[in-house]
């Protein structure tokens, strides 16, 4: 197999070995996972695309005057010990699994070129579209013809020459054609390290030409797209096409950073040329033609492949590093899904092992987050939720935001569940509360207070002594400014009963496999939580029915608070007389004595009521973030996941219970072999940095 040393010799040592390592992640099968550097040839129907392909590579490819280019082919040259030509075809991903295993088994090697046609014909014939031995409904495939070209004296680089894009539906060409032969072009421009070779023809005006817009959508910038401008020699010498193309081709009516590049393809007449001869007469054309102006750089198929070379060279250098932390995140990821499926199993035993690892596993997770110990790496924030300030503590972190949400709580309960507030002096503060401003209390002037404490006063009077108190009045008047508690204490406790629901669900669904998650959260986690719930709601509402009740007290802290009260109601308000330079106080100041023995009553009642508030309020805040969210929510909720219930499970329920159906096991296989691939694409890179 006679191999032209063109490309071969524009590679330094340098590019080999850069060169080398993409090469090896393609041959590692990572091309289906990243995005790899390559060139691809892409341009309209009849363009010369193919034409140009051979000239660069130095392979007869087939020639018809119909279509030639049914399918996406990719050339992949590679230096070896022996020359070697083997084509194959790479199924596409939405034919049936047995199509593509079917598909796959096609391989075949030649030695020589002229053997080159035979083969295609027994591709396409694989791929099931029509070819010279028959007939077929189909026309294009998206199946990729694979040709891996092997010699001592080969260039390392991988060509892509794809379907041109057709316009107009006619004979032999469907409507479905025409789209799916745009979606092969998409699907392969689109991809952000594939520098396009877009080949525009000469003796059609650019504007007809869509494969321009196509690379537009996709590189607007033109950073990875060079212009080919063939044929012509077709167009008049002298016309306005000429000089049309010719600014073209300067850079000037279609801007590239890549630039345009002109080359001359074989004629019909020219068709029996050899590579040399199809050489030979390019240069003579240039040699006469306008387009022989250009730089020496921009024309002829040798510049283009030196250009080529070049660009791909620093195409790579410069996503190389890029492409490394792309394989990497991609490893984690897929690390990540494998481990979820955990490994294969079939016996009871390995069901039983697999279960009792996942239930440990969620064991451990749920118990560090309910103790605040953070270190698993489950724990871990991103960068924008240890920045944002907004976000509070994420929902992984249990401890944290119900600590949180007490403290809210707490400040709920402090500025919002009094129904009144009540100012007895001219220097009492409203609580303001912060955020939501409904259902605040409503403020009472030490009038308006007595008032209430009378009309209370009146409704509730027994035998006792005129000036003396009922002590039914403290509890009366105590159930009705506490009243909001209730609805306090039961939406924090339906806040705190959410965040562990959905603490526990991204628990869950981040450990257990998706096909598991609705099995698993059945059989251990939603009966669990339901009963947990039930004895939540059971316990604040024995709290808040001893409530109802006449409070009972034994803290001094009540007694001390009532006498500052007393203390200051009669305390002696100063006089202030008008000094020289200010108000100064006077030393005599009598008493303050009430003689109205009810209004003595009921401001003695407002004191008594406004201590015995403050007493039982600190209570009933330890007894709802204690007694109800600690004990029947956050305390044991890991013992949900515990693994003694997976012990009394048996071997039979066990394995109905975890067996892995067999969409399962193929995506097992298919994550073990995706893993297995990037891994090797990591050892690729570290050989390549060493």
């Amino acid at each position: 197999m006679a191999v032209s040393l063109t490309m071969a010799e524009l590679q330094t040592d340098e590019q080999r070995r850069i060169l080398d390592t993409i090469i090896a992640l393609r041959k590692c099968g990572l091309d289906k996972i990243l995005s790899l550097p390559q060139i691809v040839v892409c341009g309209d129907q009849s363009s010369g695309k193919s034409s140009v392909l051979e000239a660069l590579t130095d392979i007869p490819f087939p020639r018809s005057d119909n279509l030639c280019t049914r399918f996406a082919t990719e050339i992949s040259l590679r230096r070896e010990a022996i020359n070697k030509l083997t084509i194959r075809v790479i199924p596409d991903d939405a034919r049936p699994v047995k199509e593509q295993e079917k598909i796959k088994k096609f391989s075949q090697s030649i030695t020589e070129f002229e053997h080159l046609h035979e083969v295609m014909e027994n591709a396409m014939t694989v791929m099931g579209i029509s070819n010279s031995k028959g007939a077929s409904d189909k026309t294009f495939s998206k199946d990729v013809l694979s040709i891996e070209i092997e010699g001592p004296n080969q260039p390392q680089v991988t060509l892509v020459d794809i379907p041109g894009l057709i316009s107009t539906s006619v004979r032999g060409i469907s409507e479905a054609d025409i789209e799916m032969v745009a979606a092969i072009t998409d699907r392969y421009i689109s991809q952000r390290r594939t520098i396009c070779l877009a080949i525009i023809q000469a003796s059609n005006d650019v504007a007809n030409q869509s494969i321009l817009q196509k690379a537009r959508n996709f590189d607007p910038k033109g950073e990875r797209t060079l212009g080919v401008i063939t044929k012509v020699d077709d167009v008049p010498v002298g016309s306005g096409r000429e000089a049309n193309f010719f600014e073209l081709a300067k850079n000037e009516v279609v801007f590239l950073q890549l630039g345009w590049h002109v080359v001359k393809n074989r004629t019909f007449q020219e068709r029996d040329f050899t590579i040399k001869e199809r050489n030979t007469a390019e240069v003579k054309f240039f040699e006469r033609s306008i387009f022989g102006n250009l730089p020496k750089g921009n024309i002829g198929i040798d510049t283009l492949r030196s250009r080529l070379s070049c660009l791909l060279l620093e195409h790579i250098k410069k996503q190389l590093p890029l492409l490394s932390a792309e394989l990497e995140d991609a490893l984690r990821s897929a690390e990540v899904e494998l481990g979820l499926l955990g490994n294969s199993r079939s016996t009871p035993s390995e069901c039983r092992g697999y279960l009792t690892q996942l239930i440990m596993e969620c064991h451990n997770i749920c118990k560090a987050s309910i103790q605040g110990h953070y270190e698993n790496q489950y724990f871990r924030l991103d960068s924008k939720e240890a920045s944002s300030s907004k976000a509070g503590s994420p929902t992984t972190r249990l401890r944290a935001i119900v600590q949180r949400t007490n403290t809210q709580f707490a400040e709920k309960l402090r500025t919002r569940g009094h129904k009144y507030t009540i100012k007895m002096g001219k220097h009492d503060e409203v609580p303001s509360p912060k955020g939501l401003t409904e259902d605040l209390p409503t403020v009472l002037s030490k009038a308006d207070a007595k008032i209430w404490a009378q009309t209370m006063l009146i409704q509730s009077r027994g035998t006792e002594l005129v000036g003396n108190l009922n002590p039914q009045l403290i509890a009366e008047l105590f159930w009705e400014q506490s009243s909001p508690w209730e609805k306090l204490a039961t939406d924090h406790v339906k806040k705190v009963w959410e965040l562990c629901v959905k603490f526990l669900d991204g628990l869950v669904t981040k450990k257990i496999p998706k096909y598991l998650k609705t099995r698993f959260w059945s059989r251990f986690v939603g009966g669990a939580l339901k009963e947990r719930r039930k004895a939540a709601s059971d316990e604040l509402r024995k709290i808040l029915d001893d409530n109802k009740s006449a409070p009972i007290n034994y803290n001094h802290y009540y007694t001390d608070t009532l006498q500052k009260r007393r203390d200051a109601r009669s305390k002696p308000q100063p006089q202030y007389t008008f000094g020289a330079a200010e108000f100064q106080p006077s030393l005599a100041t009598p008493l303050q004595i009430t003689t109205n023995m009810e209004s003595f009553s009921c401001e003695e009642a407002l004191d008594c009521l406004m201590s015995i508030y403050k007493v039982q309020q600190k209570v009933f805040l330890a007894n709802v973030t204690t007694q109800v969210v600690e004990r029947h929510i956050m305390r044991g909720l890991d013992d949900i996941f515990s693994p003694l219930e997976v012990a009394k499970l048996s071997d039979e329920t066990i394995k109905a219970f975890v067996a892995e159906p067999d969409s399962i096991t193929r995506q097992r296989d298919v994550l073990t072999d995706k893993v297995r691939k990037l891994e090797e694409g990591r050892e690729i890179f570290r050989g390549a940095i060493s």
